[in-house]
């Protein structure tokens, strides 16, 4: 009796630990992004991040909830937090060569490793006093692709970003 007695107590102590490890995996999406060879998913810990990515990421430019990685990198890679949990994350697919289609085609390839055919096409222009960008999305859910051509009074920058999830700051 003592045994069964203690059992049902160790298994009522044990269970709640054993339910929040169960319901934290359960919060990570399906969806994932791969950020210099590592897997993000949204619903990631900031522990998780820092202790797969933590050596690479970036001083100029981060805050708290705002993370920069691939300092050698033409374009750095960037997740975002929210309540200690990754909600966005972005990686660039363009080279030090500056070659939009073979980024368009590696970005584009990577959702379709991963299933998506599904997707909406759109394209928008933003105009302020100093900038110009000329956008095309391709959103496939909570994934998209962002190909960009910005032009400020002096020079024109090229981009192709794949991403995962938005974040709280994005305006568009």
């Amino acid at each position: 009796m003592k045994i069964t007695v203690i059992a049902l107590l160790l298994a009522a102590a044990v269970s709640p630990f054993l339910y929040a490890q169960s319901n934290t995996k359960a919060q990570l999406s399906q969806e994932y992004i791969d950020i210099l060879g590592v897997r993000v998913r949204l619903g990631m810990t900031k522990l998780d991040i820092a202790d797969k990515l933590g050596s690479q990421k970036m001083n100029d430019g981060s805050n708290e909830n705002f993370w920069l990685f691939g300092e050698k990198r033409p374009w750095p890679s960037s997740i975002e937090f929210k309540d200690g949990r990754v909600i966005y994350a972005s990686e660039s697919w363009i080279g030090s060569d500056g070659d939009v289609a073979r980024a368009l085609f590696g970005a584009v390839s990577s959702l379709t490793k991963q299933g998506y055919a599904a997707c909406e096409i759109f394209s928008d222009t933003q105009t302020t006093p100093s900038l110009t960008a000329e956008r095309v999305w391709i959103v496939c859910g909570k994934k998209s692709i962002l190909v960009q051509r910005m032009q400020d009074s002096k020079n024109t920058y090229q981009q192709v970003f794949e991403k995962l999830g938005s974040p709280p700051s994005d305006a568009e």
